[in-house]
């Protein structure tokens, strides 16, 4: 059975809003505002970049699911009576208002959470800044290339194949520094606490935290990496079911970077 342009579409929007519960739970969970009487301390002891860039990314991704919803109503419900398979054609012009809209909010997500990831690695190793040079300069590869790659979806024409277009080639590189910036930056992370924890081996409680922490990071990008470089290889061999992954990874980016925010700060 061959996928078709509507029912990778589907499937994803379907996998996205599953993801995104899960990740609305992880949201509100981390949020330090229940109200008790040891409220002033948490909300100090909150770091402040953190809570902002959860906050940030909460409203990206609500927008983007909500952009999700608008889009499926548009290529199911607004092509009833059309010839031929009117979603797929709907959803195979790169070049829509909607699904530019998308794009821009999925870069967006994609750049605030491999930023915090910089940042979070700059702490963890005392802020020193040497070790935040190489994923910045991936930062900055990133932000062009994403800048790019919205401005060549919008010349896009009906038909054009995305893949093998200009688009397609900044869309690779996209997400060619992304992976390159969360291994990097997750590998240094797991180092620097694996070299702590071995300083604390005597301390039981202590050794537990961290070995805890550790494998939140490894799972957490383990998860993130797979499924962008599973995007990645649908991508460059042209396969439709990359649409699918692409739309389950947002969720799982943001939640990824929640989970950091509790346990690394």
């Amino acid at each position: 059975m061959v996928l078709s342009f509507a029912q990778a579409e589907l499937i994803g929007l379907i996998l996205h809003s599953c993801l995104f519960g899960l990740y609305l739970f992880l949201f509100f969970s981390s949020l330090p505002f229940n109200i008790d009487v040891e409220f002033s301390v948490r909300l100090k002891a909150f770091n402040n970049v953190l809570l902002t860039s959860n906050i940030l990314l909460f409203m990206l991704i609500s927008a983007h699911w909500v952009v999700q919803i608008v889009r499926s109503q548009r290529a199911f419900i607004g092509t009833i009576g059309s010839a031929g398979d009117a979603a797929s054609a709907y959803y195979a012009f790169p070049a829509d208002s909607m699904n530019l809209l998308k794009e821009s909010l999925y870069l967006a997500q994609t750049f605030i959470g491999d930023c915090t990831m910089i940042y979070r690695l700059w702490i963890v190793y005392n802020k020193r800044m040497y070790v935040v040079v190489l994923p910045a300069l991936l930062m900055a590869v990133y932000a062009t290339s994403a800048i790019a790659v919205v401005i060549a979806l919008g010349k896009t024409t009906p038909g054009e194949n995305i893949f093998i277009s200009t688009a397609g080639v900044w869309a690779i590189l996209v997400f060619s520094t992304t992976v390159a910036t969360n291994l990097l930056t997750t590998s240094l992370i797991t180092v620097r606490i694996w070299r702590i924890k071995r300083k604390v081996r005597g301390v039981a409680l202590q050794t537990v935290g961290l070995a805890s922490i550790l494998h939140i990071i490894i799972e957490s990008a383990a998860l993130y990496t797979v499924t962008a470089l599973l995007t990645l290889i649908g991508y460059s061999t042209e396969q439709l079911w990359q649409f699918i992954t692409i739309d389950m990874i947002s969720p799982i980016i943001v939640s990824n970077s929640l989970q950091f925010s509790q346990h690394v700060q």
